[in-house]
């Protein structure tokens, strides 16, 4: 990164992390979304505050074999497509629906996909078996909401079968992409180069081993930190969204908003 790219990386972290801290002063333990979406922009402060870590260079001097010294780009750019997901998610299930209903159904529907992958999970320990027992008993209570909820009851058939088996996306990752106003590039191209990163795809690699100077994996790296970087722009905003609590901050902080406006802007396109 540019030192002028690093200065404005750490803006937009310490800014998230003022809102995150602002929020959390409004959760409670009977106030499930809102913890569940706390939950949610934590995992991607974490994400996108590793991607600035592994941007810096990854250094051993004590090896061996003598001195490491890289860029981990493959790292960089698989954590890339977790943090760009966990803003999509957040997006879609917590900062976009306006009616009770549609925040209520994408909110559970989201919340049984991780309930109903545990319960696949073998279980040999008691104390694990009695958590598998209590989540499928957790299972049915949401199904019945959901039977309840008329956001839910009109959906096709195969729809509703998926969320109640746990797939609790109805849109694909780039349609929820562009939904959240990422422009195409980022919405499509950069998000399946990710997936290459991620699947391990022969690309990954031929771009890697294209990659041998520190120089040369700063370069490569450089999409996947820019991605980040607007998705951490737009978390900040999606944060005051759902705790609109979190606007005195920016308003206190107005030329670090100015840097998180910049880079939303740079993932529209404009």
């Amino acid at each position: 990164m540019t030192k002028e790219q690093e200065q404005e990386y750490l803006a937009l972290l310490d800014l998230l992390s003022r809102v995150r801290e602002k929020a959390k002063s409004l959760i409670t333990p009977d106030r499930d979304r809102l913890r569940d979406a706390e939950g949610l922009g934590m995992k991607f402060h974490f994400h996108s505050t590793s991607i600035f870590y592994l941007s810096c260079g990854t250094i051993i001097k004590d090896s061996p074999s003598g001195e490491i010294n890289f860029v981990d780009s493959a790292s960089i750019s698989t954590i890339a497509r977790a943090a760009l997901e966990a803003f999509l998610t957040f997006h879609y299930v917590f900062a976009t629906p306006k009616i009770n209903l549609l925040r209520d159904l994408r909110h559970w529907a989201w919340s049984l996909s991780g309930l109903c992958a545990r319960q696949k999970f073998l279980a040999t320990k008691p104390e694990h078996q009695k958590k598998k027992a209590i989540e499928g008993e957790k299972i049915k209570e949401l199904h019945e909401r959901l039977a309840s909820n008329p956001e839910f009851i009109y959906l096709p058939k195969e729809q509703k079968n998926n969320i109640k088996n746990g797939r609790w996306r109805l849109h694909s990752w780039e349609k929820m992409a562009r939904d959240a106003g990422l422009n195409e590039w980022y919405a499509s191209t950069m998000y399946a180069y990710l997936c290459g990163y991620t699947h391990a795809d022969s690309l990954s690699v031929l771009q890697i081993h294209g990659a041998m100077s520190r120089e040369q994996q700063e370069k490569l790296s450089q999409d996947s930190v820019k991605n980040t970087m607007i998705a951490t722009a737009n978390m900040i905003f999606l944060y005051c969204d759902v705790f609109p609590e979190g606007e005195s901050v920016l308003v206190r902080n107005p030329e670090a908003t100015q840097t998180a406006k910049k880079w939303r802007n740079i993932g529209q396109g404009k």
